[in-house]
Formats: structure tokens, sequence, C-alpha cells
């Protein structure tokens, strides 16, 4: 059998261009490419133990400096650092210009700061076979975290971002508990990313917490703890009592709603100790029984937080419920809300069917 040897050579010229086009692509593929560290095999080992590592949409990286060993596995080039003090780092085995290169980008990177962030608009899955992969991403600007660097975001190699936190139910969690492999991680500074292509769409993270609904579903979590990281406690004013005190049982992390208010209507303490997540402040008014509870959702950026009181009957069920609500970021008027069982009440939540308290 005869094999015409210009249709080969065409064959294999196809393949060869094609897997050039593909390799091509694959790299200029706008996205965020995100490594779990390893900088030796013990740590790699404890990466994993738990199983893959799912980094889930909404997971937001912050600029963290220049990759100095150009390996996202090890950006700081750890793995040949030299003992020095607490804070700084030096390295062995290098040279000379090498090591003075390495120590401008150090100040450099210092000088900088966290003005850029990305956050990630797709999940990806880490494993120790295939420890790295490209996940579709945003600009992600934010006031209140200082994040001000605009799309576009042209990709470089020599940078690279760190895991800051995930977005979640509207809010940014910083990796406050292990709850999850990526928390876990993320936790430690030990998922890196560093941008390919061209990142021009952009996520306005205020805009987002104060516009979305407030979240129905109950809180994880004891109350103030899971509303305020203790680093952020520290931070408030030492007159602050009411944030501060994390140990208070009247304060949830529970959105107030209408839809959650008008469930409690004659539900018992229990019922209401189960919704709010925590026990509440019992006060005695005569002889009315009174459960007290103040809502910091979403640190007030989302419509929800604000103070809510029980009043039960002599059954022990609710027969009053009365609230007033924060909108987002405290702009306009509070919204007021009234249930009595012996009266139609009043709720200013928008789209209630319920007549307006501020008309009365």
């Amino acid at each position: 059998m005869m094999i015409d040897i210009y249709k080969l050579y065409a064959a294999l010229a196809f393949m060869i261009a094609a897997t050039m086009f593909a390799a091509a692509h694959a790299y200029a593929e706008n996205g965020l490419y995100i490594c779990a560290l390893h900088e030796d095999q013990a740590d790699w080992d404890d990466e994993f133990a738990a199983g893959s590592v799912v980094v889930p949409a909404g997971t937001v990286f912050a600029y963290a400096g220049h990759v100095m060993a150009g390996n996202l596995q090890d950006p700081r080039d750890l793995a040949h650092s030299k003992n020095m003090e607490p804070g700084q780092l030096g390295w062995s085995g290098i040279s000379k210009q090498e090591e003075a290169r390495r120590d401008r980008l150090t100040l450099q990177d210092l000088d900088d700061g966290q003005t850029s962030a990305v956050v990630t608009t797709g999940a990806v899955t880490l494993t120790k076979a295939k420890p790295c992969a490209l996940a579709p991403a945003k600009v992600v600007l934010s006031k209140a975290w200082g994040w001000r660097t605009n799309a576009p975001i042209k990709g470089d190699s020599t940078l690279y971002y760190q895991a800051y936190g995930v977005i979640r139910r509207g809010d940014l969690d910083t990796f406050r508990n292990d709850r999850t492999p990526v928390d876990r991680l993320g936790g430690l500074g030990e998922l890196n990313a560093s941008i390919h292509g061209m990142l021009t769409r952009v996520m306005d993270l205020d805009r987002v917490q104060s516009t979305m609904p407030p979240d129905e579903m109950p809180v994880d979590g004891p109350g103030n703890t899971d509303c305020w990281s203790a680093d952020w406690i520290e931070k408030l004013p030492p007159d602050d009592v009411l944030r501060r005190n994390a140990e208070r049982p009247d304060i949830t992390c529970r959105a107030i709603t209408e839809k959650l208010l008008l469930s409690l209507r004659y539900a018992t303490k229990a019922d209401v100790i189960k919704a709010m997540n925590v026990n509440g402040r019992e006060i005695e008014d005569g002889e009315r029984h009174i459960l007290h509870f103040l809502s910091n959702y979403s640190k007030g950026q989302r419509t929800g937080s604000g103070d809510v009181n029980f009043i039960f009957d002599a059954d022990g069920r609710v027969s009053v419920i009365t609230a007033s609500v924060d909108r987002a970021n405290l702009e306009g008027d509070t919204i007021e809300f009234i249930w009595n069982a012996h009266h139609v009440g009043c709720s200013d939540f928008p789209g209630t069917s319920m007549q307006r308290c501020k008309q009365q």
C-alpha cells in the first residue's frame, strides 16, 4: 500500500497547528489561575488530608505581591528562605544581584498595599494530581475593603494574589474558621493565584452587599461572633459596648424580615430561640414577659439589622411582635413592624400586604 507523502505532511502540519492553537488559546483565556501552596511534602500532604479543595464562586483574592521564584505554588520562594527575624525575608543559594532584586520587589509590595482584588465567578476543584486550575473571574471594587483598582486588569505572571475570603450570605467571610478545606487553606494563606489574559468585568462589592435582599436562611454560629470577626471587634472603640460584647445572648446575625416575623406569630419561646439562633434577653414588664433581640445582620450593610421584641401571653405564646429594622447602610427611615394577636398590626417592609405603620 502506497502512502501519499504530501497528505501525510499536510496531516502532520494540521495536527501541529491545532496543538499550538489550543496551547495559545488556553494560555490567553481570561480568568484567575489558582494554585495550592506547595513548600514541602509534609504541608502538601496536610493540605489535601480532607480531600479535594473546592474553591467556590465568590472567592475573593487580594493582591499579594511579586512572585519571587516564578512559581505560584511557592511565590515567595520560602523553600529557599533562610532563618531571619519575624517579619523579614531572606534567601539562600541565590546571587547577590538576585537578592537585591528581590529586596527591591519586597519593599515595592509593602508600599503598593492591597488596592487590587479579583473574585471568582465559577467554582474550581484543586487536587493533589491537579493542584492548579483556571477559574472565571471579575475585578472587585470596594471602598469598605480598600480595593480601588478598576478594570481592565491585564494578566501578569510576575504578580500574584492570595485568597482573602468568600462571599457568603451577601457578606465577605474572611476565613474565620475551618468549616471547609477552602476556609482552612485560605486562612493559612495557602491559596495563590495570578491573572491570565484580561479581566474586564467588574463587581462592586459594596453595591452587591447593600442591594441584595435579606437572607431568610437561619444562621450557623455563636450569635454575635458569627456577625463580627474577633479582629474586627477588637478594632471597635472601647465605648461601643453593644458590638464589642460578643457574649451578649440577645445579639444575633439573623436578618429581621417580615416573613420571619410573621412566621413567629403564636410561637413558643423555644420556637423563637431556635429561629433567632440565640437565647435573647429576657425582660419582665409587670405581668408581661418579653424576649428581646438585636440583629447585627450583614454589619448593617444590607437591610435586616435592628431590634425586635416578642411578648408572650399567659400560655407562653407570642401575642405581640414589635420590630425596628435598619435599611442598608442606615439610609432612609427605619422599617417599623407591629403585630398584635388582637389587632391587624402594621408594617413598613417593602411589598407588605399589611397597613403601613408610618401612615398611622
